[in-house]
């Protein structure tokens, strides 16, 4: 009856925080995995390195290095 025309609240979207058969040490694991692979993802995205073959700058046909 007290929550009756009551919006928002608070909702723990932390990854791990209400599933009851985890114990703390797992979820911290998780959230540490979670994070790291967002941070690399992020990180990526800006990588100019190329893992390819360099491409070499030509004028016709020469090479300029």
């Amino acid at each position: 009856m007290n929550e009756r025309n009551k919006v928002g609240g608070i909702f723990d979207r932390r990854f791990g925080e209400n599933d009851p058969t985890m114990t703390p040490e797992e979820r911290a694991a998780e959230r540490f995995a979670k994070e790291s692979q967002k941070k690399l993802r992020k990180e990526s995205m800006f990588n100019l390195e190329d893992d390819e073959e360099e491409i070499q700058l030509t004028h016709m046909g020469q090479s300029l290095a």
